[in-house]
């Protein structure tokens, strides 16, 4: 070998030993699918058609990773009806809690959590209405809503498309 060969050989050789090898990157972690719950955090609307009543919901995630919420009844300007949702988890299930201050004494009525794979499904059959609620994820970020069961003997179901609205800054 010529001795400019060795020198390139032997200045590699010092370089490699003298730099640390370079440490690998770690793997990026796989993406973690939101939850049918996570995906409640916001500001929904639905409008009434041919009315002015305006359905709202408002979600928060917790610190704790439960959802805290507030569901609005408005007819116009006036607030027709406010109450206090709540999705929690305990050792006996998922809940759905919902609060109306002028209605049972004050004190939440829970639904128990029968499903969380496509839709999200609530129940409680002793309730006396209503006894099933039931969001459905749409398109455009958007829910199908439905509340039904027994109401004075009949069957009753009713049906809200709420869309995500952007909260104020």
């Amino acid at each position: 070998m010529h001795r400019t060969a060795w020198i390139s050989v032997g200045f590699a050789l010092l370089q490699a030993c003298s730099q640390p090898a370079p440490t690998p990157l770690p793997a990026p972690l796989p993406e973690q699918e939101s939850s049918l719950m996570d995906r409640l955090v916001g500001h929904w609307v639905h409008e009434e058609p041919d009315s002015d009543y305006r359905f709202e919901e408002h979600w928060a995630m917790m610190g704790d990773g439960s959802l805290k919420g507030i569901g609005i009844v408005r007819a116009g300007n006036d607030t027709m009806m406010i109450e206090h949702l709540d999705i929690l988890s305990t050792d006996s299930g998922t809940w759905y809690s919902a609060r109306i201050p002028t209605e049972n004494g004050g004190e939440p009525v829970f639904f128990r959590m029968d499903q969380d794979t496509d839709s999200l499904v609530f129940t409680n059959a002793l309730h006396d209405y209503p006894q099933r609620i039931v969001y459905v994820p749409g398109s455009a970020e958007g829910w199908q809503v439905r509340v039904n069961g027994i109401r004075n003997g009949t069957d009753a179901e009713e049906h809200l498309h709420f869309v995500r609205m952007k909260d104020p800054l």
